[in-house]
């Protein structure tokens, strides 16, 4: 019995190593089945992606908060409407203080001359030549600044598409500058039509019919080419002083600069046509509307020194000087040119 014990039991474990042999190969055989990979609850969708994406035109709203959250840019403004009225309530003191004046030479209290409209307009656009410094400033502060604080890395982080952040600065700031200098002579043209009521006043001929819109929209246009100029510079260089010092020598130095040289010698007289294409020279010659031919020939008929006068202008015509509209054109050309070079060092260099 013993011996049939023992020569049971390899029989058994024969059996059961077939039968896990058997087993194997029928789980082999099987398909095996794991369980899925964990996937989070989607909670956004493309509508919210869309929601989130940066576009010019949130590019546009938050160039406008940074620039409403800068103490510069209500201080700047304020200076802007402070000139243009100040300027226009001393231009039309003037025109009425000498208005008392007769021929003769004697003083009186009321008006003794009738007044041009055309000089209330043009009082109104004096101011001009101080509001375009002010609006430089305020475009050169809005690029240097950004770099000067680091505020630029995080606009460049928010938005690496730096053409759709150039682009936006460009609109706010050019609508920025129109709108205030639009209000700020529509307030100096309501100061000087109040100052002016109770005179004798020459309404406007059919050739002067442009000089309200030339004030009124062109003059504000330019400032607004002044203002993306300063924003040029303020890109080129990076620096606040650096572009503001630049703005200021284009506008200010060189036009005194080159009349110099243009007296000093004949035979450089052509810097009078490189003058006539500066900013600030340009900008006298298109606010004038085209009404200073006829302003000198009138000069000429009451002049007691009409040929000097006459003289000044043949030689001054040898020299090419641009129209009136021509010249808006030169402002708008310097604009262009500065904007692209700045765009350019934008674009390409780095932000340190």
């Amino acid at each position: 019995m013993s011996t049939s014990t023992t020569h049971s039991q390899p029989a058994v474990s024969a059996s059961s190593a077939s039968s896990a042999q058997s087993a194997m190969a029928s789980s082999s055989a099987a398909t095996v089945t794991f369980p899925a990979v964990y996937r989070p609850p989607r909670t956004y969708s493309r509508a919210g992606k869309r929601k989130y994406r940066v576009t010019l035109w949130r590019m546009l709203v938050s160039e406008l908060i940074k620039l409403r959250s800068l103490v510069s840019t209500y201080w700047l403004l304020a200076l802007t409407l402070a000139f243009a009225i100040s300027i226009t309530a001393i231009s039309v003191w003037t025109i009425g203080f000498t208005a008392r004046i007769d021929s003769e030479g004697n003083m009186h209290d009321t008006i003794q001359r009738s007044v041009e409209a055309t000089l209330l307009w043009q009082s109104v656009s004096a101011s001009l030549n101080i509001v375009i410094i002010v609006v430089a400033i305020l475009g050169v502060l809005n690029m240097s600044g950004e770099y000067s604080t680091g505020l630029i890395r995080s606009t460049l982080l928010a938005s690496p598409s730096r053409w759709r952040v150039y682009l936006a600065k460009v609109m706010v700031i050019a609508a920025t500058s129109f709108v205030a200098t639009l209000v700020a002579f529509s307030l100096s043209w309501a100061l000087a039509s109040i100052m002016s009521a109770s005179w004798d006043v020459h309404a406007l001929t059919d050739s002067q019919w442009r000089l309200p819109w030339v004030v009124l929209l062109l003059g504000p246009a330019l400032a607004a080419l002044i203002a993306l100029i300063g924003l040029g510079f303020g890109a080129l260089t990076r620096s606040t002083a650096g572009g503001i010092g630049i703005v200021i020598v284009i506008i200010f130095v060189l036009p005194t600069v080159f009349s110099i040289i243009s007296i000093a010698s004949s035979e450089l007289s052509w810097f009078e046509s490189v003058n006539a294409c500066l900013p600030s020279h340009a900008i006298d010659i298109a606010m004038s509307g085209g009404l200073s031919a006829d302003s000198a020939q009138e000069a000429v008929s009451v002049s007691a020194d009409g040929q000097a006068i006459v003289d000044a202008a043949q030689t001054a015509a040898k020299q090419w000087t641009p129209n009136w509209w021509q010249s808006a054109l030169v402002v708008a050309a310097w604009s262009m040119v500065i904007n692209i070079a700045g765009y350019a060092r934008f674009a390409r260099s780095d932000v340190q």
